[in-house]
């Protein structure tokens, strides 16, 4: 614990201290000028428990004020303390965060501070790693209940940290390098404890934990602690606390618009002070149906689990770059962090985390209570490699457009997307209807800049542009390039990586035990609960495409079903459907056309182990061109008893699940193991599948309707089945005009459907070629049983004004 708190209170910035050398300012220019924290005109002195706010800052704040164009404030080898609550007290302006923009200077105030810096920066360790520990989460700022500068608090979703550095215009390069940041025991963003009672109806539910961090005592008097996330884990046997090796999963998690207002945030109140034992506390959840909460999991939940509960804020990312120019993190641990451990907004030109290490303390369940990193709006090169993270609350790489990340903007106490958008920000509003181009070309209705601030209480004047039918669209700048590599992500509570922006690189990476997918491409959309005249499922950002995914290795991930539409560890989704608001019904949804696509995304030489569900899942609206070559699978295990929506996971014992797309390419992938694993076509036209082992092809439909045409079927030759040896078939009287399918089924499963005589039903369907004289030959390479058992055959063409086309059932037993 810091030992000295006779330091007076920090208000503002620090007035300008000598410069630790005289040099002459003609020659500045040309050289770097160092800054050693621990030099007598700033005073820090690692590892003495003392507070070293005033002495890194004025540092900081020399390096800043010199006239060199590079400069470097280095921290000798050591632990500093930093941000005791009696130093340092950012604060905000009043209860009522000002929405969406956040341009005060003391309620953004970070620990180092930089707006419209113009000059090169490094901040870095020196003979060694700086441990920076950050102070200031005592219980007198846990209520969250006043803000102001007499409290030193802020409201839900503020926070009470301050970023350890945050830079705000700075055009020069940032690099920071060579640091671990963490924070105290005992004064952490997080209770970490286990259930010993539990009620947890749809109104009035409670949770009673057992707090086992020995440091963390809440106080016994004063206003309720609010809280807004819960993870528990996996495994239920565990007994050590500092032996957690489990996949976290958001047990509860209040994130919706509506659960988001101040009055629906979980309570935590102390029922027992510790004794001999931990403290006892009640973790009263809001009186909010199931339904409303995101995703929560509550009937995971049991006495004697493991379960790790959150503070409400968004705020207080241990680093913030905003309107910066390259960014560097390299040779950095981060340790505990409140909220997003890095986030970088609107770089004008590369973002780079080599070498960044999230991993928890001993003894810690987690290392971030939301995501790792986000960016959004780079418009250079977005660099992640050779990172190791473990135990996060939320994604570890999010690479996004400029419009609706997951950043600082986000918070709590936001009930409304369009409070999100900042002053800067560029979009464009346009009616489905006349969407003829996605994020190019020459929009059908304005294109605004917000100039003012957006307050809760009204509209901006692009509003009254919106209906029903309107889609809201950034057109922010993108990466060059994206690069992700050589990383290793485990035990994650939610995506591995997620990437929304075009020409991404993802190789090389070890992705294991993430609760929800390991890895999601997608354009994201928001369904918005309560919509009034917005509608739903709203489009956003740009179509990622051209994404390379490749020699990444896949390992247990889609651990839960807290996303609906997020069962594989692998996704593509062209038009994401929503789940963020726990919407099941919109899987597979159409949407009006034209939509958004992500064309040429390929996926090779991957392997994938451990698959709950499946191992991809290319589930789009319309993603043309998709190449999937090469892949490993093995044990893929579909959970059809987990699944949400029985009637559309009717069609998925798959490992491959390709839904609406079309022109695609599915060969030379391999799945062993236990189980019975296909290759999942429904509405897809034109993808070529050939020379993949072990696994068949699903049928694309039951459907049938209008008067039947006949089509044979027949053998070409005697069937043979030995070693590599199989049979062929031929099929006649097709139209050359229209896609053709053979439908492979076992005995009996057949029934009349609609118009349509017998039908084989329960079958697995294989798109064949058809010849110019509507002839096709088909070659049996699926396994459907073993030697001696009989599989029954049919072939059908769908002609859009006809319905059907069918031919009869041929049985052919191998020998």
């Amino acid at each position: 614990m810091i030992q000295d708190k006779n330091c007076p209170p920090l208000v503002g910035h620090l007035l300008a201290l000598a410069l630790a050398a005289t040099v002459a300012c003609s020659s500045l220019a040309a050289q770097t000028v160092t800054f050693d924290v621990t030099a007598p005109a700033y005073g820090a002195n690692p590892n003495d428990d003392m507070d070293d706010t005033l002495a890194i800052r004025a540092a900081f704040q020399a390096a800043i004020a010199s006239p060199a164009n590079d400069v470097e404030v280095i921290l000798p080898k050591g632990t500093y303390d930093l941000c005791d609550p009696n130093v340092f007290q950012p604060y905000s302006l009043g209860p009522i965060w000002v929405s969406g923009s956040n341009q005060n200077a003391a309620a953004r105030e970070g620990i180092l501070d930089a707006t419209n810096l113009t000059k090169n920066l490094t901040i870095r360790g020196n003979t060694g790693v700086a441990r920076l520990v950050l102070h200031g989460f005592d219980p007198a700022a846990k209520s969250w209940a006043e803000a102001g500068p007499a409290t030193g608090v802020g409201t839900i979703g503020q926070g009470g940290y301050p970023p350890f550095v945050f830079f705000d215009g700075c055009t020069g390069d940032l690099t920071l390098r060579d640091l671990e940041i963490t924070m105290p025991e005992g004064n952490r963003p997080w209770l970490q404890g286990r259930i010993t009672a539990l009620h947890y109806p749809d109104h009035g539910a409670w949770i009673d934990l057992e707090v086992l961090d020995p440091n963390m005592d809440l106080p016994t008097a004063g206003p309720e602690h609010r809280w807004s996330h819960m993870w528990g884990f996996h495994d239920q046997g565990i007994n050590t606390p500092g032996a957690v090796r489990s996949t976290m999963y958001a047990a509860i998690e209040y994130g919706n618009a509506q659960a988001e207002a101040d009055n629906l945030q979980a309570r935590v109140s102390v029922l027992a002070p510790r004794g001999t034992s931990g403290q006892i506390v009640r973790v009263a959840c809001p009186d909010v149906p199931y339904s409303m909460q995101f995703p929560g999991r509550p009937d995971q939940l049991v006495v004697g689990q493991l379960l790790l509960v959150g503070y409400c804020f968004q705020e207080s990312s241990t680093m913030h770059f905003r309107n910066c120019g390259n960014v560097l993190v390299e040779d950095v641990s981060i340790r505990v962090a409140p909220a997003q451990a890095i986030i970088a907004r609107r770089i004008d030109g590369d973002f780079t985390a080599r070498r960044v290490n999230f991993l928890p303390e001993p003894g810690m369940w987690a290392s971030a209570s939301r995501d790792a990193s986000g960016t959004s709006g780079v418009r250079g090169n977005v660099t992640f490699e050779d990172c190791e993270v473990e135990r996060i609350g939320d994604d570890f790489v999010n690479v996004f457009d400029n419009y609706f990340e997951f950043d600082s903007a986000l918070r709590c106490t936001d009930g409304t997307w369009w409070s999100k958008i900042e002053i800067g920000d560029v979009i464009e509003v346009r009616s489905q209807d006349n969407l003829t181009l996605i994020g190019t070309g020459t929009a059908s209705a304005p294109v605004r800049t917000i100039n003012d601030v957006l307050q809760l209480s009204g509209s901006p004047d692009w509003m009254t542009l919106i209906t029903p039918t309107t889609r809201v669209f950034n057109r922010s700048a993108f990466p060059q390039t994206t690069k992700i590599t050589g990383n290793h992500l485990r035990y994650g509570r939610s995506f591995g990586i997620r990437i929304s922006v075009p020409n991404a690189t993802i190789s090389d990476n070890v992705i294991e035990y993430q609760s929800n997918a390991g890895m999601m491409i997608h354009n994201p959309t928001i369904d918005l609960i309560n919509p009034g005249p917005f509608g739903s499922n709203d489009n956003i950002g740009e179509s990622p495409h051209n994404a390379i995914v490749r020699r990444n290795v896949f390992r247990n991930c889609c651990t839960e079903i807290s996303q609906f539409a997020v069962l594989a560890d692998l996704v593509v989704h062209a038009a994401y459907p929503g789940t963020f608001m726990g919407n099941p019904t919109n899987i597979g949804q159409a949407y009006s056309s034209p939509t958004p696509v992500i064309q040429g995304v390929t996926i090779e030489d991957n392997e994938f182990t451990g698959s709950r569900f499946a191992a991809m899942e290319i589930n789009s609206i319309a993603a043309p061109g998709a190449t999937i070559r090469g892949n490993r699978i093995h044990d893929v295990s579909f959970d059809r008893a987990g699944a949400p929506n029985d009637a559309y996971w009717d069609q998925a014992n798959f490992a491959i699940h390709v839904e609406s797309t079309a022109s695609g390419i599915i060969e030379n992938n391999s799945v062993t193991g236990r189980f019975t694993s296909l290759v999942g076509l429904a509405n897809a036209n034109n993808v070529t599948v050939g020379s993949n082992n072990g696994m068949a092809i699903q049928r694309v439909s039951d459907a049938c309707s209008g008067t039947p045409v006949d089509i044979d079927i027949r053998p070409v030759r005697n069937p043979v089945v030995t070693g590599t040896s199989e049979p062929l078939l031929a099929v006649t009287g097709l139209d050359p005009a229209l896609q053709a399918i053979v439908i492979i089924a076992a005995p009996n499963s057949k029934a009349s459907v609609g118009n349509c005589p017998d039908v084989l039903i329960n079958g697995t369907g294989v798109p064949v070629a058809v010849d110019s004289d509507g002839n096709a030959t088909f070659p049996i390479q699926y396994s459907v049983g073993s030697i001696g058992t009989t599989a029954w055959y049919q072939a059908l063409q769908l002609d859009p004004a006809t319905g059907w086309r069918v031919s009869g059932i041929l049985a052919i037993t191998p020998y």
